[in-house]
């Protein structure tokens, strides 16, 4: 939602900016922050490492792809995969492991995934190419989960920031 304009400098100068930092260039030019917004699709194997009453383990390797919500496109087709463990005590369950996004042009974000109930938050480490120095994060809320025996699907939306040092 975009506030109304006043008649005060203040509030319209930060809607401006707000506005701008949406129409922001590409991330190879970038040196501020800058926002992402993108619906993931995923599906792979699921395994159980332990299974008793109160506690089961299990792990989870995937990959998928990635559609961009934002006008810019910016990571739009970027393919991924991702290996996680789940640790389930009762009806808790917990998740923690580590995504591989790479864009169409090769160059690559690493993010450390973790995750308790419905949302999941990324933080990015590790770039290449035009992502080398990367910092920044984000939260997804699930689409879709579906588990079958062996395997999973999913879909997801994931919105949040990153900045890239200044070049």
């Amino acid at each position: 939602m975009i506030p109304r304009a006043t008649s005060e400098p203040g509030p319209r100068f930060l809607a401006t900016a707000a506005a701008l930092l949406c129409l922001s260039p590409a991330p190879s030019l970038a040196q501020a922050q800058q926002g992402f917004d993108f619906t993931s699709r995923r599906a792979g194997v699921f395994k159980v490492l332990s299974d008793d009453k109160e506690v089961t383990l299990r792990t989870a390797e995937g990959w998928g792809i990635v559609t961009s919500n934002r006008p810019d496109k910016l990571l739009d087709g970027a393919t991924f995969h991702v290996v996680t463990t789940i640790r389930t005590v009762g009806k808790e369950s917990s998740e923690v492991g580590y995504y591989k996004l790479m864009d169409s042009d090769g160059d690559v974000i690493v993010a450390e995934v973790s995750r308790s109930g419905g949302e999941q938050v990324a933080r990015f480490f590790h770039g290449t190419g035009k992502w080398k120095g990367i910092t920044g994060s984000g939260r997804s809320q699930r689409i879709v989960f579906r588990v079958m025996p062996g395997w999973a699907a999913a879909c997801s939306r994931t919105v949040g920031t990153f900045q890239l040092p200044k070049q």
